[in-house]
């Protein structure tokens, strides 16, 4: 996930012996991030007021951790993880509660039970680990949501080999799939495939109106394409 030259990156994981880290810890721990734990909320305040922290990820709800207290002292101007992103992973019973955080000091929630794959995708983004450019390009959305089918024509406002954020004025639920169409300059065909809402724009991080998407799956060499065309617009 993390190339040899680039720097380690800092994650504390609050809450590493619940079950919901137990596949996490591990997996952050064989690649290059400096991962430190905190099994209480007294010690995840004192490593984070101790030191500098890319991403803190909370197991919530978490006993004795009350995150109206928590938010304000991690966000002090004067602690050195006050930039650092921070995502809830989240009982399924307890995402509702945990999204009211969300714009609030919280940048991301992760359900639990949604797969190692939507949370490394999370820590990604938050952390900016995959290329990404600028680029307005027109993307093509074909979204079921229950019996409903809503055919869209929106705005991408950045690109990466594993999502993009796009402007729209809908805010699909989190975990919607969908098939897209991506028109890239340059190229004669468009990019297919199919990807998954993983969460809407914060107001107080980005300045556009929208979400963000995750790419599951692409069709006719289009990861190869998109990689390509990412590597030779960043020269």
């Amino acid at each position: 996930m993390v190339s040899m030259s680039e720097p380690l990156r800092s994650v504390l994981v609050v809450g590493a012996e619940t079950p919901a880290m137990h596949q996490l810890v591990p997996l952050l721990q064989r690649t290059r991030f400096d991962v430190a734990t905190a099994a209480t909320a007294g010690d995840a305040a004192a490593l984070a007021a101790s030191r500098t922290f890319n991403v803190i990820v909370i197991a919530y709800p978490l006993a004795g951790l009350e995150l109206p207290e928590f938010i304000p002292a991690l966000r002090h101007r004067s602690s050195p993880s006050r930039t650092a992103g921070l995502l809830l992973l989240s009982h399924p019973n307890a995402v509702p509660e945990a999204e009211t955080f969300v714009g609030h000091g919280v940048n991301r929630v992760v359900d639990e039970e949604s797969g190692v794959d939507r949370l490394l995708f999370a820590l990604a983004d938050l952390i900016g680990e995959a290329p990404r450019i600028a680029l307005r390009a027109v993307v093509q959305l074909d979204v079921r949501v229950g019996n409903d089918r809503d055919l869209a024509l929106f705005e991408t406002v950045n690109l990466s080999v594993a999502g993009m954020l796009v402007r729209a004025p809908v805010a699909y639920p989190v975990g919607t799939p969908f098939r897209f169409e991506l028109d890239l300059p340059g190229l004669i065909e468009p990019l297919r495939g199919k990807a998954e809402v993983v969460r809407h724009t914060d107001p107080q991080r980005e300045p556009v109106k929208g979400f963000a998407a995750r790419f599951i799956s692409f069709a006719e060499g289009g990861k190869e394409r998109l990689e390509a065309f990412i590597a030779a617009s960043r020269r």
